[in-house]
């Protein structure tokens, strides 16, 4: 199963967001998901990308893909596991 988030740049009250997505996330993988495909640009991606990066310890076969919009763009790569830039 292949899952995406997409979120707002400012977020808040981070903790109980935090909360939701560790559920969220939790569910998805029990469920099957092994692709996490991520944007990269907002608060809610990289607290997503971080989330998954924590879970990937007791979760090893699940994969972190950030999808670039842009070529030139200068998101840090280092959270994930790997980078998409589709065809547009």
């Amino acid at each position: 199963m292949r899952v995406t988030f997409c979120g707002h740049k400012e977020i808040d009250d981070r903790e109980s967001i935090k909360r939701w997505l560790n559920r969220v996330c939790l569910d998805l993988i029990e469920q099957g998901a092994k692709e996490f495909y991520l944007g990269g640009y907002g608060e809610f991606d990289l607290l997503c990308a971080v989330t998954l990066r924590e879970m990937q310890k007791e979760y090893p076969y699940i994969r972190l893909i950030l999808v670039l919009p842009y070529l030139n763009s200068n998101i840090l790569t280092a959270v994930y596991d790997e980078t998409l830039y589709p065809p547009l």
